[in-house]
């Protein structure tokens, strides 16, 4: 299936990034053209984030392995993943993309919500007050990070459902059987999300103001190269703490969108047996976990039963799309401890410091250029 060939996610994701540089050479070649403002941010959104996607997508997989139940006790850390996951895929490095269309898909509308929502809040908090407060400053990122989520959760579901099964693009589009599905973990999505830009935000606008007081100071170089390079070291320090201190979420988001953990060893029962009890094992993470347990702990469960030879073969699935963010963490803080809610970050904050850097200079950059042409009005921010 062309779905599953990693080789085509490539071909998806380099026409895509030639649409897009032939439509930067147009603007810039054309001095007549005149461009809606929403076309022109969904062009400086999509550049801009899909710079710094498609170099960190593979630590962004294996950070989803990290998280998982089974990941955590499978892999001893990042690296330990990675070369395992090469090792045994038949696709070996590109098993690590698996997944990267849908993200790059994914791209274009959501960095233009996102850094286009920033922008507009700023202008109209410093509008207001005449100034910029801490607090506007953080409810504007806070607010960008929640309109986001309209693309990104539908995005993450699909994604997490490739990244955690054997399961191509037709199996997880046949499990999803409405939107409610594709906003499955819109809590999750929300607070990390929320906590991320309202703090990365916040953070790089005020340190590519200091960096570039420090880089016009000691580095010898013009103007626009100090401009650039300020802002891709606060983009880059900005996303540290911002994705250390949203992991949180971004662990129970995955828990709540990852595929169904399904019984391994499928257990048979005769026909009349079936109407007395619903009981099956259910393997995850070698611990043996009745039905019954699962439905105390308010997990629901899909028994999925077949007859062959006269005789009923119950297969269960743990799925938690039913069960809200609060009912998740607590379960993982009692069942697996505090420690796994920081479940792969170090993989979160290695893959958002580099494209979080390229992203937001090249943002500001194309941002910058539109302005100076006349195709967007400047925003005091």
């Amino acid at each position: 299936m062309i779905s599953r060939s990693p080789f085509f996610s490539y071909y998806y994701y380099c026409c895509f990034i030639c649409l897009s540089l032939a439509l930067v050479v147009h603007l810039i070649t054309t001095d007549a053209l005149v461009l809606p403002p929403a076309l022109v941010h969904t062009a400086v959104g999509a550049i801009a984030g899909s710079t710094g996607a498609i170099a960190a997508y593979p630590i962004d997989f294996v950070k989803s392995q990290l998280q998982t139940e089974e990941g955590r006790h499978k892999y001893k850390g990042g690296f330990d993943a990675a070369v395992d996951i090469v090792r045994t895929s038949p696709n070996g490095p590109f098993a690590l993309y698996k997944g990267l269309w849908i993200n790059v898909i994914g791209i274009a509308p959501e960095k233009t919500i996102k850094l286009s929502a920033n922008s507009m809040m700023r202008g109209i908090v410093m509008s207001h007050f005449g100034y910029m407060p801490i607090a506007g400053e953080m409810a504007a990122g806070g607010f960008a990070g929640m309109m986001q989520v309209l693309v990104t959760n539908p995005l993450e579901v699909v994604k997490l459902k490739l990244q955690t099964s054997q399961m191509s693009v037709k199996d997880v589009f046949a499990q999803i059987q409405g939107v409610p599905d594709l906003y499955q973990g819109v809590g999750a999505c929300i607070a990390r999300d929320v906590i991320f830009s309202a703090i990365l935000f916040p953070l790089y606008a005020h340190l590519k103001v200091a960096l570039l007081a420090a880089a016009m100071t000691v580095m010898v170089v013009p103007g626009e190269s100090a401009v650039f390079w300020a802002n891709l070291l606060a983009g880059s320090f900005a996303a540290g703490p911002a994705a250390l201190l949203s992991t949180p979420a971004d662990v129970v988001k995955t828990r709540l969108q990852q595929a169904q953990n399904c019984v391994v060893q499928v257990e048979t029962y005769p026909d009349s047996a079936i109407e007395q009890t619903f009981l099956a094992s259910i393997q995850a993470d070698n611990n043996e976990k009745t039905i019954q347990q699962q439905q105390q702990q308010q997990q629901p469960v899909n028994v999925q039963v077949v007859s062959p030879s006269g005789q009923l073969a119950v297969q269960a699935c743990i799925s938690l799309s039913d069960v809200s963010f609060l009912g998740v963490l607590d379960d993982l803080v009692q069942t697996e401890g505090p420690a796994v809610l920081f479940s792969g970050w170090l993989e979160r904050v290695v893959r958002s410091v580099p494209q979080f850097g390229v992203t937001l200079a090249m943002f500001d950059l194309l941002n910058t250029y539109a302005i100076e042409q006349g195709w967007l009005l400047e925003v005091a921010n």
